[in-house]
C-alpha cells in the first residue's frame, strides 16, 4: 500500500516532536513560533488510546492552523506537506495502514522544552517560574474545588489567570519575544487550559467571571491531542 495524499493524518493534528527532530529545528525549519508546549497536567486525547486524560510529562508539538487541529505545515490547496522533506519523525513513521512503527515511537525521546533553551539563562528562569505558579494539577485542584463552592479557590484561580496574562504581556516587551512564540514558552492561554477542568472563564474588564462546562463541546474544542 502507499500514501494516497488524502492528508487525513496532517488534519488530525500536528505531530509531537522527538530528538530526531532537533536537527530540523536548529536547521530553522521548524521555529518557535511553530511550536505549543502541551504542559504536565493538560487534558489531551491521547493518540494512540483516544482516551482524555492529564498528560503525564510536557509535549512539545506543532501547531495547527488559527483554532483548527490541522497541522500549520499542510498545504491544502496542494493536499501536500510543505517540509516534507524535513517533516518530523512521527510523520516520516506514520502509514496510516499499519501504525505500529509510530505507535512503537510515540512516547520514547521526545523533545522538551528544555532540551530547546538555554537553561543557564534568564528565560530559562521564567519559563520555571511560570510553571510553578500556572501549575495545571494545581489549577484542576482549584478548578475542582471551585466547583465544590470554594470561593478562594475561585480567587486563587484568578489570581494565576492574571499571572499567566502577565508574564506573556512582560515576555513580548522585556525580550522581544513574537506572540506566536508564547505557546512554545509556557503552553496555551491558562484561561484556554482551564476549560478542560470543567470550568469556564470569561473577562468582563478586569474582572473573570466563572462557570461551569455543561456540555462536552465546549471542553473538546480546547483538548489537544497528544
Amino acid at each position: 500500500m502507499e500514501c494516497k495524499r488524502c492528508g487525513e493524518c496532517c488534519r488530525g493534528g500536528g505531530p509531537a516532536l522527538h530528538h530526531d527532530d532537533k536537527a530540523v529545528i536548529e536547521k530553522g525549519v521548524i521555529t518557535r513560533k511553530h511550536m505549543v508546549t502541551l504542559r504536565r497536567g493538560e487534558m489531551a486525547i491521547d493518540k494512540a488510546t483516544g482516551v482524555l486524560e492529564p498528560i503525564r510529562e510536557e509535549i512539545i508539538k506543532l501547531k495547527g492552523i488559527g483554532k483548527q487541529w490541522v497541522c500549520c505545515f499542510w498545504n491544502h490547496e496542494n493536499c501536500d506537506c510543505t517540509i516534507y522533506a524535513d517533516r518530523p519523525a512521527e510523520c516520516r513513521a506514520l502509514e496510516c495502514w499499519d501504525t505500529s512503527a509510530l505507535e512503537d515511537m510515540y512516547r520514547i525521546d521526545r523533545l522538551t522544552r528544555q532540551d530547546l533553551v538555554n537553561t543557564d539563562s534568564g528565560l530559562w528562569e521564567i519559563i520555571t517560574e511560570h510553571e510553578s505558579r500556572c501549575s495545571l494539577n494545581a489549577l484542576n485542584d482549584l478548578a475542582q474545588a471551585w466547583l465544590d463552592g470554594d470561593e478562594k479557590a475561585g480567587a486563587d484561580i484568578i489570581t494565576a489567570l492574571n499571572y499567566d496574562e502577565a508574564i506573556r504581556d512582560l515576555m513580548v516587551e522585556r525580550t522581544g519575544a513574537a506572540e506566536e512564540e508564547l505557546d512554545f514558552y509556557f503552553g496555551r492561554p491558562l484561561v484556554m487550559s482551564l476549560t478542560g477542568f470543567g470550568v469556564k472563564a470569561r473577562k468582563w474588564g478586569e474582572d473573570y467571571q466563572f462557570s461551569r462546562v455543561e456540555t462536552g463541546a465546549d471542553a473538546s474544542a480546547e483538548n489537544q491531542d497528544s
